[in-house]
């Protein structure tokens, strides 16, 4: 089990910055923004100008680099390469994020390891992934950092020490899946409101909209809170929809930036994994504060049909980035969900 404390101190194992890590696992993203607090910020104050340029991403040493399609091209390493040999502008360091490190194009994988065998003594990378899918050579040269779920007792305690009463702490299991960084992404201090509160409020927004303006809805949220809500609220009207509306809502999905499909379909693998377990056993399950909705819909649920749809999610990852026609692939595995049930539990 980990907590930034132990990544922080395993990146700095000797005291130093290594030239590269490769972060791996779910909440990549977000533990790579806490790195950037720290590397920049001896007191990640969250407050200071420095940081407030890192936490909206306009700080001029920091470069995020991100897939163009499916594929981290060669160009987009040709740009980091040029963009390297020119000193930092506003610090003792330069730092470029790889998200979806796995995703790198053969060429872009072997320019990559060019400069990662020698970089300027100024710049770190952090690659980011969900998997050791990289070649061998890259992965020698980066220190790699693991990143694994807390266990439900840890994040209990953590919760407990904020002051939060059993039912948030239990809303925030849910939405973190024993991952803290994610709370990064809720905004506690500034948001103004509970997250329960502000739970309340969404699903408030999100009765009675039809389909187009609930995807709208996903696809605009900012928040983890809103983000997830809005997922879950698709994924439970999929077995109400007639075979019309299973088609609209897979060309509206398929148009969505790959981030937010990315996020449904992995909060859709939450759901059916949960659907299957929950008879097994309430700690086991990720939507904890949907027990007692999941358990009246799991009553008259095929087990077989369930497997089946999980089988797809934890394929749709691959399958999305060698599949060219994503409208078509979302069409027959929506069909899969909608035909595994899971939807409103009658009355």
């Amino acid at each position: 089990m980990y907590s930034l404390e132990t990544i922080w101190g395993q990146a700095l194992a000797d005291g130093r910055f290594a030239h590269a890590y490769l972060l791996v696992g779910e909440g990549a993203a977000t533990v790579a923004r806490e790195f950037l607090l720290r590397i920049y910020c001896e007191r990640q104050c969250r407050t200071c100008a420095i940081c407030l340029k890192i936490l909206r991403g306009t700080h001029p040493d920091v470069k995020w680099v991100e897939k163009e399609g499916k594929r981290i091209g060669i160009d987009q390493i040709r740009q980091i390469q040029k963009d390297a040999r020119y000193q930092p502008m506003e610090s003792p360091r330069k730092v470029y994020i790889l998200d979806g490190a796995e995703h790198l194009s053969q060429e872009a994988a072997n320019s990559l390891l060019r400069i990662l065998e020698s970089p300027p003594e100024y710049v770190i990378f952090l690659l980011l992934a969900r998997s050791l899918r990289l070649l061998p050579t890259i992965l020698s040269r980066c220190q790699v950092l693991r990143l694994k779920p807390l266990s439900l007792s840890q994040m209990r305690e953590m919760f407990q020490s904020r002051g939060l009463d059993a039912h948030e702490a239990e809303y925030l299991l849910a939405l973190t899946h024993g991952f803290p960084e994610r709370l990064s992404d809720l905004d506690l201090e500034q948001s103004g409101s509970s997250p329960l509160k502000r739970k309340s409020e969404t699903l408030k927004r999100l009765q009675g909209i039809t389909n187009p303006e609930l995807i709208e809805f996903f696809s605009e949220a900012k928040g983890l809170i809103e983000e997830r809500e809005a997922a879950l609220e698709l994924l439970k009207r999929l077995p109400e929809k007639q075979p019309h509306d299973i088609l609209e809502t897979a060309q509206i999905l398929s148009k969505l930036r790959s981030e937010k499909l990315e996020f449904f379909l992995q909060e859709a693998l939450r759901w059916y994994r949960d659907l299957a377990l929950i008879r097994e056993s309430d700690e086991l399950i990720f939507n904890r504060d949907q027990q007692d909705e999941l358990k009246q819909k799991r009553a008259g649920l095929d087990i077989a049909e369930l497997t089946q749809a999980i089988d797809a999610l934890e394929g749709a990852h691959d399958a999305l980035q060698g599949n060219a026609n994503v409208h078509l692939f979302l069409e027959s595995l929506l069909f899969t969900l909608a035909g595994s049930g899971g939807g409103r539990s009658p009355g």
